[in-house]
């Protein structure tokens, strides 16, 4: 049997990382809830074998003293630096994964800087999807909205 895994969702807004566990909660669905769902709330789902996800929100104090498998950070580049050193060192155990997904939002903090140089750092590789090439968007509505938005 494998042991339980733990991941924590962050994001800049406690609304966000909410509504991040949501769709962790309609995958689980869609793939027909292979293990039992024991109990949920708005922050936090656990499974029958023990594993759990939280939702949790850019508050560097209360997220200190977990010991996750995973960390999500969502909108990566808006949460604070404060937060990420907060959780940083969860990664050093090297049992702990980290995901950071974001928009730009300006050249400024540690996404920014981990962005910049990831050949350099072994724990972060960097992967770069535009608007384009995102299915969801509308090439003509994208266009049309470039004409009414600045150029950065």
């Amino acid at each position: 049997m494998t042991r339980p895994s733990r991941v924590l969702i962050f994001a800049p807004t406690e609304d966000q990382s909410k509504e991040l566990l949501r769709y962790v909660r309609e995958m689980n669905d869609a793939l027909g809830s292979p293990v039992a769902v024991t109990s949920e709330t708005e922050a936090r789902i656990r499974w029958a074998n023990g594993s759990e996800v939280r939702a949790k929100t850019d508050r560097p104090k209360s997220s200190r003293g977990f010991t996750p498998d995973l960390v999500v950070i969502d909108e990566a580049a808006q949460v604070t630096d404060l937060l990420y050193l907060s959780v940083a060192p969860m990664q050093i155990l090297g049992k702990c994964d980290f995901m950071a997904l974001s928009t730009p939002f300006g050249k400024v903090g540690w996404f920014f800087e981990i962005w910049e140089k990831p050949a350099k750092l072994a724990l972060w590789e960097s992967f770069r999807i535009t608007a384009y090439e995102c299915p969801r968007i509308d090439r003509a509505t994208l266009e049309e909205h470039r004409l009414t938005m600045p150029p950065r």
